[in-house]
């Protein structure tokens, strides 16, 4: 076993430590059966496949519910980052392509065939594609974050976690509720749902849908336009119908139009202050001149269809799903006036998938679930580089060698995946229980790749239809036990292990040797947790400490061979992580609401060489900040004639962070604070509500994402979005 498998005994002193300090500030009064006013809510979750509450799984999780997200506006599926420990995206696009890391584990890679360590579910559909995992958040029941490999229930390209999305199903009530909201920028944001049954409860449908519109925070000193301006509208429906002779049916569709402007980027210039061509960025943060129209379209369409029959101390589930989600994209690289560098991306992903599962109704001793899984994707993608087009411009003729000239990647890649699965609880005793799960995956990829330089009629191959083959068996799974000491008190131990299937680079080839596939990670953990509470329950405590033990990671990487920018997806032979995440709630007395949230990570790679010869061993890990904070504080009051008001105000910090494995000093984001507030009143009876809402309130200026392009003699740099305020108006009917 590794040598810092050791430090797990410090980790769990941590852990031992943090319920007693936690739970030492109760009130001295308090008792087992008091009902003081002051109880935390007790939110029950479906991360292992039935209903569960969250206290009792032995699973590090966060759990954000639906009045959580309104509450603090919000929009894209990226920002939940903000209020969960030890999770980050990394998102450079405006709805696309976010990169998602849980405890350090995660993907750089920005292509569209880009295999997640991370994995998002809507509504226990799989969205696979990249294109459709940046999405709004709107009508949702709750949303959880399952930190730790979720290799047994949930598959493959689970090493870090797992995210789901749950959407609110119709109730069989009648009514709905509208909200408006406008900011700075012009922000105009709209959302409403409705409801209805239909003949006589036999059935239900629910409507949903939202949209967002705004000028943009950036100028453009090219045009005067203002630029990242948002365009986006969403739409959900679910059909729920009582079929009877016990059986339930849900249709869903789930639809996704993004018109948005590209992210614009900020040009760092490394050469006096210069990019290769002389460019000088301005000081303005937020602003540049781009001479490249950029834009980014996102279509996505997600139908699914679940049956469930009940029997008798069981269930039988179906889960079929098809999903479509196509991007075409123009970006401008150079982030300068010059034709350096300008690339158009048009990519379509096709999927299916069908989950067939049976699993106890969870009211015996020992509850169990089983199930196959299909998994199925087409995904073509073609992406053109105008590279040196400003010579062009000053009549240079066309040069393959040092420009100018077009690059052009062409290619599709077929991905299918079948599984079979089980888990087990049981009780040994009154205090102690099991866990057992185990999944065997074959995963199956193809892969055809073209690279060709052209201009006008002719055609220069570079790859010319390389064909490559992976097929992969695998396994994932866990065993865990659950200590019970008292009503109020869950420990747990697990060993979990989790793999990411193997892949292709999807970005720039030149040569075919950089069509071969990269192989299958593995992650082995090892996790100690404990969930309490209270005897008056209003402080809850949820903390875990984990060791990683971690083979053959994937990873991305933008390097300079020669003068080129070349992307290098490949394997590390081996890196380690350990650290651990607290959780505190409280309700100290009538009208306050307190949580606070802390993530501790130390991560290394142990024996990583690239295959161009950089040698990253003793580094620390891609996106793996050292701290996370995050904290909420609420006071409300309410009156019978009144309503309900409320003030908020959250904070959020994030320690340094490297974009790139060889912790390059200029490609580092500096720690930062984000603070947002909110005050809110809604109406007695709740049928009208109003809230202002600022967000980066002191107007912090911190970095998103740093891209390597110095062979240009620059960085593209992403900052994070600027102060914003606004208004919501809300209805509920």
């Amino acid at each position: 076993m590794p040598h810092y498998f050791l430090r797990l005994p410090c980790l769990l002193g941590c852990l031992l430590i943090l319920p007693t300090a936690a739970l030492q500030a109760q009130s001295p009064s308090a008792t087992e059966d008091e009902d003081n006013g002051y109880i935390l809510e007790e939110v029950v979750v479906t991360a292992r496949k039935t209903e569960q509450k969250l206290s009792e799984i032995p699973i590090s999780a966060t759990v954000l519910s639906g009045d959580d997200l309104v509450d603090r506006q919000f929009l894209g599926s990226a920002e939940i980052a903000q209020q969960v420990p030890n999770l980050q995206f990394k998102q450079a696009f405006s709805n696309t392509l976010p990169a998602i890391y849980i405890r350090g584990v995660g993907n750089s890679d920005f292509n569209v065939n880009a295999n997640g360590s991370v994995s998002m579910y809507a509504d226990e559909v799989f969205l696979n594609s990249p294109i459709s995992q940046g999405f709004q958040l709107f009508d949702l029941e709750r949303v959880e974050v399952l930190r730790g490999p979720q290799g047994t229930l949930y598959g493959k390209n689970t090493t870090g976690g797992a995210i789901n999305f749950v959407s609110r199903k119709p109730s069989y009530q009648r009514g709905g509720y509208a909200r408006l909201r406008l900011g700075r920028y012009d922000h105009l944001r709209f959302e409403g749902a409705y409801e209805t049954p239909i003949g006589e409860d036999r059935a239900a449908l629910r409507v949903a849908v939202a949209g967002n519109q705004s000028d943009g925070y950036v100028e453009n000193t090219f045009n005067g336009e203002d630029e990242n301006a948002l365009d986006d509208f969403s739409a959900r429906l679910f059909l729920d119908i009582n079929a009877g002779e016990n059986w339930d049916v849900l249709l869903g569709v789930n639809l996704f139009r993004n018109r948005a402007d590209s992210i614009r980027y900020e040009s760092r210039g490394l050469i006096d202050g210069a990019d290769i061509l002389g460019y000088v960025e301005s000081p303005d943060p937020f602003s540049g001149a781009w001479n490249f129209p950029t834009g980014e379209e996102v279509d996505t369409l997600t139908t699914s269809l679940k049956l469930t029959h009940h029997g008798d101390g069981w269930q039988f589930v179906s889960i079929t799903a098809l999903g479509n989600a196509e991007r075409f994209w123009l970006e401008d690289v150079d982030a300068s006036p010059n034709r350096l560098l300008e690339t158009t991306w048009d990519a379509e992903a096709d999927q299916v998938s069908q989950e067939f599962r049976i699993q106890s109704d969870g009211n015996g001793g020992t509850t169990w679930i089983a199930g196959v899984y299909f998994f199925d994707e087409t995904l073509d993608n073609d992406i053109r580089n105008d590279l040196l087009g400003i010579l062009r411009e000053q009549g240079l003729p066309f040069d393959p060698v040092n420009g100018p000239f077009n690059l052009a990647q062409v290619f599709r890649q077929d991905s299918t995946s079948y599984a079979v699965f089980g888990e087990a609880t049981g009780t040994l005793n009154p205090r102690w229980s099991w866990t057992l799960g185990l999944r065997l995956t074959r995963d199956e990829k193809e892969f055809l790749s073209n690279t060709f330089i052209f201009e006008d009629d002719l055609i220069i191959p570079l790859i010319d239809n390389e064909f490559r083959a992976i097929s992969d068996d695998e396994f994932s799974g866990k065993a865990g036990l659950v200590f019970k000491p008292n009503a109020r008190t869950n420990a747990y131990l697990t060993l979990s292990r989790g793999f990411r299937g193997g892949g292709f680079k999807g970005g720039a080839a030149f040569l075919p040797e950089e069509v071969e596939p990269v192989n299958p990670e593995t992650l082995n953990a090892l996790e100690i947790g404990v969930k309490t509470t209270n005897p008056g329950r209003s402080i809850g405590l949820n903390a875990s400490a984990f060791v990683y033990d971690y083979q053959d990671l994937q990873v991305f990487n933008t390097v300079n061979v020669g003068s080129i920018p070349t992307q290098v997806l490949d394997n590390a032979s081996d890196a380690r992580i350990y650290g651990l995440e607290a959780e505190l709630a409280m309700r100290p007395t009538v009208g306050w609401d307190l949580r606070f949230g802390l993530g501790l990570l130390d991560t290394e790679y142990r024996d990583f060489v690239l295959g161009t010869g950089e040698d990253f061993s003793g580094n620390q890990l891609i996106m793996s900040p050292e701290t996370t904070f995050n904290s909420q504080i609420t006071y409300w009051f309410q009156t019978q004639q009144r309503g309900l008001f409320s003030v908020r105000a959250d904070a959020v910090f994030m320690d340094a962070v490297f974009f790139d494995s060889a912790n390059s000093s200029g490609l580092t984001a500096d720690d930062y604070w984000l603070l947002n507030a909110a005050v809110a009143y809604t109406s007695a009876g709740g049928k009208f509500g109003i809230a202002l809402v600022a967000k980066n309130l002191t107007d912090e200026l911190y970095i998103r994402d740093i891209v390597d392009l110095s062979a240009f003699g620059f960085h593209e740099v992403i900052y994070g979005e600027p102060l914003t305020y606004g208004a919501e108006f809300s209805a509920r009917f």
